[in-house]
């Protein structure tokens, strides 16, 4: 099993600073980056 932290994200993986605010989900956001690829290498060898 591996856990992996991303440690600048929200629960939601996007990438912010301080503590999470009602604002931060305002503005349309993109999930991070190496969240999605590291799903997708998850997903690449689990077949």
């Amino acid at each position: 099993m591996t856990i992996r932290v991303y440690d600048t994200d929200n629960h939601l993986f996007f990438t912010g600073t301080g503590q999470s605010s009602p604002a931060e989900y305002e503005p349309a956001q993109h999930v991070d980056p190496a969240v999605v690829g590291d799903i997708a290498g998850w997903l690449a060898t689990a077949g």
